[in-house]
């Protein structure tokens, strides 16, 4: 016969069993058992106090959580879209999806199926947008956002993470293998109906490619380095350097020869022969309130850069938008934003804050985590 105390601790093994799997199924649906979205810190709306650029804003839409000051950001424009990653809000726990609004006029056009994973980077060309994921890259149909392949499988291991870049006849995805030392960039061309592999290739700290040259950049921990070296595809034999102030961010701009990066200061350089047309710097001098403190000096330059016809616009860490002359590098006008940036929750907890920026020809788009707010501007200065 069992022991009493035996079958009692049978009955409490088998009761903890049932509420930790009820718990998995909770997390992992997301909305099972009406659960409730954690509640939000409040947070105050952006105001415009002065505006130099040739922008006006059409909309704004709150409540958007993007997780992480992530590079290349995870947003852009394309085809009439903004396409945004964007934390699940009627998630549990750690969930994302893919929005797809007008851009226009800021209606859901459409969007995806709520996963549990972290959305690393995307790109878009004429048919397709794509995803990546840590072992995926995902392939939705720009216009219905309809799944259409899912290419690149990693196994269970895979260590960093996946970053892609549609260049039209092909999806480059750019890998960083942290599971290695030194860290190596493989590089998947893949096609852009099936997403098949079509080309593997294997270049240490590949920053980027393009034609016969491949840029690299120190990779530590996972994140580019300062500094930028071209090397020749065939050779490997280094073609030029050029020293940057901090980190270099994906992705760079091409523009005809000239590519133009974020790295704390905006360079424009010749993508060849590595000629330097002009380097834009931002600074803040800061002062001591008190004490014998020396001064310092802070970048201001805070999101990637975006593009659009014949302007750069670029974030500062104080929110404010600025627009900049891509021939000179030389600032044309700004958008002033109030407040400043919330860098603690109602309960005194740091919270990070990150901006996000894109652009396109008629139209520039900016987020802002700390207000939770995607707002949507619309070129004043180009023919409609």
């Amino acid at each position: 016969m069992v022991p009493i105390n035996t079958i009692k601790r049978w009955y409490f093994g088998i009761g903890l069993l049932i509420v930790f799997v009820l718990i998995d199924i909770k997390v992992l649906t997301g909305c099972m058992f009406n659960s409730t979205v954690a509640p939000q810190a409040s947070v105050s709306s952006k105001a415009i106090v002065s505006n130099s650029l040739p922008l006006q804003e059409i909309w704004r839409r709150s409540g958007l959580t993007v997780l992480g000051d992530k590079s290349p950001p995870q947003i852009l424009i394309k085809s009439g879209l903004i396409i945004i990653s964007i934390k699940d809000p009627q998630a549990v726990r750690y969930r994302t999806k893919i929005m797809a609004l007008n851009i226009q006029t800021g209606e859901l056009i459409w969007e995806s199926k709520s996963i549990f994973a972290n959305t690393y980077s995307l790109s878009a060309d004429e048919q397709n947008l794509y995803a990546s994921y840590l072992r995926y890259v995902q392939a939705y149909d720009l216009e219905t956002g309809k799944e259409r392949w899912q290419g690149l499988q990693q196994p269970q291991s895979k260590r960093g993470g996946l970053e892609v870049y549609a260049t039209g006849d092909k999806v480059d995805v750019y890998d960083i293998d942290t599971s290695k030392f030194p860290l190596n960039q493989l590089l998947f061309s893949l096609s852009p109906e099936t997403g098949r592999t079509i080309k593997t290739m294997n270049w240490a700290n590949l920053f980027f490619h393009q034609g016969h040259i491949y840029y690299t950049s120190a990779l530590i921990g996972g994140s580019f380095g300062a500094g930028i070296t071209a090397k020749d595809k065939q050779t490997g034999h280094t073609l030029w350097e050029l020293d940057t102030i901090s980190n270099v961010r994906r992705w760079p701009i091409m523009e005809d020869d000239t590519m133009f990066i974020d790295a704390g200061d905006v360079y424009a350089f010749n993508s060849t022969t590595g000629e330097v047309y002009w380097i834009f710097e931002d600074i803040d001098v800061i002062y001591p309130e008190t004490g014998n403190a020396d001064k310092r000096y802070e970048n201001r330059l805070t999101a990637k850069i975006a593009y659009g016809d014949r302007l750069f616009f670029f974030l500062r860490s104080d929110g404010s938008i600025v627009g900049l002359n891509p021939k000179t590098g030389e600032p044309i006008g700004e958008i002033e934003i109030d407040p400043p940036p919330n860098y603690y929750a109602d309960d005194g907890s740091f919270q990070d804050t990150h901006y996000l920026i894109a652009a396109s020809d008629e139209f520039v788009a900016v987020y802002y985590n700390d207000s939770q707010e995607l707002i949507v501007f619309k070129r004043q200065d180009v023919a409609p």
